[in-house]
């Protein structure tokens, strides 16, 4: 992960949605993983980068899992190419789901940063429906008792990387980590081992 900086030169974080030295509001393109402001002669969610290529924002943009996302001008999908790949989440009447769902998005936006950084296809399971790549963040008993799964594995199956939301949760991830004598137990950790085994299967 590169250091990004605002236009004022104030270094600004990957997940940051404003610069908190002077206000402006920042976007990250997926295009050329660079941290871009919102013009102030554009109105709207419009954005502009420094070749002048429009480009707008993910539509989880204000939602509570606050995606900083960019979308291309053209592109027909409402959310960023990240969000999309989303194809399940906790369910959200249930105030820490909220938070699972963010903690497991920013995860897997690294983890895509990565990936581009890499050059590696993203193929979503809306271009290729048996082996595109996307993920489910599911519940089961443990996490919600009204849920009919006793068990969810975090693993990967033919695109579908699943992860159980409760990974989320840093205590359930350190008592994890001490019962299986692990050195450690990250959310991206997952992300990056069940990718590892998409694109080894499907290089």
């Amino acid at each position: 992960m590169k250091r990004f900086h605002c236009v004022c030169g104030q270094e600004v974080m990957f997940e940051d949605a404003e610069c908190s030295e002077c206000g402006r509001l920042l976007g990250f393109s997926p295009e050329t993983r660079e941290m871009l402001t919102l013009l102030p002669e554009n109105a709207g969610h419009w954005w502009v980068n420094r070749k002048r290529m429009k480009m707008r924002s993910c539509a989880l943009r204000d939602h509570p899992v606050g995606c900083n996302w960019l979308v291309s001008k053209n592109d027909k999908h409402e959310q960023c190419c990240a969000c999309r790949l989303t194809r399940t989440i906790p369910q959200q009447n249930i105030p820490i789901n909220v938070r699972r769902w963010t903690v497991l998005e920013r995860a897997k936006k690294r983890l895509m940063y990565s990936l581009l950084a890499l050059g590696l296809p993203i193929v979503s399971r809306e271009d290729d429906p048996e082996y595109g790549l996307t993920f489910d963040f599911l519940e089961d008993q443990r996490s919600n008792p009204l849920i009919k799964r006793e068990f969810v594995y975090t693993g990967h199956n033919n695109g579908v990387i699943t992860v159980n939301v409760v990974e989320a949760d840093d205590s359930y991830r350190v008592t994890t980590r001490e019962r299986m004598n692990e050195r450690y137990r990250t959310v991206l950790g997952h992300f990056r081992h069940e990718s590892g085994h998409y694109y080894c299967r499907h290089k």
